[in-house]
């Protein structure tokens, strides 16, 4: 099946929006094609695994969601593209010549949508789910050590976010049930996002206190017309993408991202790739006693009693 997609770095209504003289600096236009081969000659199992296997190195590897599988970010999001959404922004691309297009591939919708219909293993310690945030529909994977520890680490500023308290372990399972209400208001702030993808507490911070004018780096490069600094399973393989805004703190993730990097690298050496992911999603959750006794203590609520 083929379809073709398109994104934005910022607003898609913002840049639809802007005159055509200030459009071109607002936004680098990256028109995806996805290329998933006819299978006529293979079974409906096949094609949805090689489906799953795209989806995966998608969000792993390009973007950063591999560390949040086996790293130290808390929540990799990523938008899902809709029919509707793909025909206006095509037929917007096809009057405006002008603007400068990258193409490259993507697998994200239907991988999605072939991972969700799968037989798949119990993933305790991490969670996937839909959000709607404004007019978009976000693709969040959650790994719920991670998240519990940067909630509790950073309660009085998510807890003025969300506008109530909150106990970091009920809202993830919350997520996990579809019930979204809390992560809406968290994930539609600039410094809550920044902290959760784990870009770094002050780049968060200076990022949402001044978000029009500053220009920083990149993390590392992301153009995918250029030869990437590191590949896994024959892609491309990303640390996460945030503007260097804070340089001592930009410069300590990147190293850490660096050394996560080479150890995730030798988790899959020599691998199947799904195999090896779908291992990593079924590790056991734990270690969350301690953050939770003090996240029900924060919120001024008592836990109930065990019932034997």
């Amino acid at each position: 099946m083929h379809h073709k997609l398109a994104t934005t770095t910022k607003d898609k209504n913002q840049f639809m929006t802007a005159s055509r003289k200030n459009r071109a600096h607002l936004v680098i236009i990256l028109f995806f094609l996805s290329i998933l081969p006819s299978c006529d000659s293979r079974s409906v199992t096949n094609q949805e695994t090689e489906k799953i296997v795209c989806f995966f190195e998608e969000l792993l590897l390009e973007h950063g969601g591999a560390f949040t599988l086996a790293g130290s970010k808390p929540i990799t999001m990523e938008p899902l593209f809709s029919k509707e959404y793909i025909e206006k922004v095509t037929a917007f691309l096809k009057e405006h010549p002008e603007i400068p297009v990258i193409y490259s591939e993507r697998y994200l919708e239907e991988g999605w949508e072939a991972w969700k219909m799968a037989k798949k293993p119990k993933t305790p310690n991490f969670v996937f789910a839909e959000i709607p945030l404004s007019d978009d529909r976000m693709l969040v994977f959650l790994n719920v050590a991670k998240t519990d520890e940067i909630l509790d680490r950073y309660y009085d500023e998510f807890r003025k976010i969300a506008g109530r308290d909150f106990v970091p372990m009920e809202v993830i399972g919350q997520l996990r049930q579809g019930r979204t209400d809390f992560w809406e208001k968290l994930l539609l702030d600039h410094k809550a996002k920044g902290i959760l993808f784990g870009y770094g507490y002050q780049n968060a911070a200076r990022f949402s206190e001044n978000e029009k004018t500053l220009a920083a780096s990149p993390s590392e490069n992301n153009d995918p017309r250029q030869p990437a600094d590191c590949y896994l399973n024959g892609k491309p393989f990303r640390i996460p993408i945030f503007a260097k805004i804070d340089l001592s703190e930009s410069e300590n993730l990147i190293a850490r991202y660096k050394q996560e990097r080479e150890r995730i690298k030798g988790i899959y050496e020599g691998k199947d790739f799904l195999k090896t992911t779908e291992k990593e999603l079924s590790r056991p959750a734990g270690g969350f006693g301690g953050r939770l006794r003090r996240s029900f203590f924060r919120a001024g609520l008592h836990r109930p009693e065990r019932q034997d």
